[in-house]
């Protein structure tokens, strides 16, 4: 019984190890520069009237 309780206890180990690596990794904020972009300040219903 305490063999078994001993392999249960090991198996559960390894899955929060498995678990704690996968939620502990974040996301990367770093962006390329093709991917930055600024506000003008015109609209979408200016920009539209002033390109048709």
């Amino acid at each position: 019984m305490e063999n078994k309780f001993k392999s249960w206890l090991s198996v559960c180990t390894i899955l929060l190890l498995v678990m704690q690596m996968s939620l502990s990794t974040s996301c990367n904020d770093d962006l390329s520069a093709e991917s930055y972009y600024t506000f003008t300040g015109e609209m979408m219903s200016d920009f539209l009237k002033n390109h048709e």
